[in-house]
């Protein structure tokens, strides 16, 4: 694997801030190590397996919790006004029971 594709990898994996810092913590490497890979011709074969696997992994997951978001009940949406004013909600009135008087024998 060629650095930059090291890199891009990385970097689609984790974000574009402080991804090597994370990286080499999910390596248990230091991150000296990660960045000296950066500066080599090309990465080692068992780092770049490794980052291969964490990235499969990682997009996985987000699959995973796509999947079980669908499958939560959906919050009603809040009914709004064109200036962005909430509408009051219609409070709902319990239902009333019959009034029944008891039967008293004499």
């Amino acid at each position: 694997m060629k650095t930059d594709e090291f890199i891009k990898l990385g970097q689609r994996t984790y974000g574009r801030k402080h991804w090597k810092s994370k990286l080499a913590s999910d390596l248990g490497v230091n991150v000296a190590t990660v960045h000296r890979m950066v500066h080599r011709a090309e990465v080692p074969g068992p780092y770049e397996v490794a980052l291969k696997a964490i990235a499969v992994n990682a997009a996985d997951r987000i699959k995973l919790e796509k999947a079980a978001r669908k499958l939560l009940p959906k919050k009603p949406r809040k009914r709004r006004t064109r200036k962005g004013v909430p509408v009051p909600q219609r409070a709902v009135k319990p239902k009333r029971m019959p009034l029944i008087e008891p039967k008293v024998e004499i």
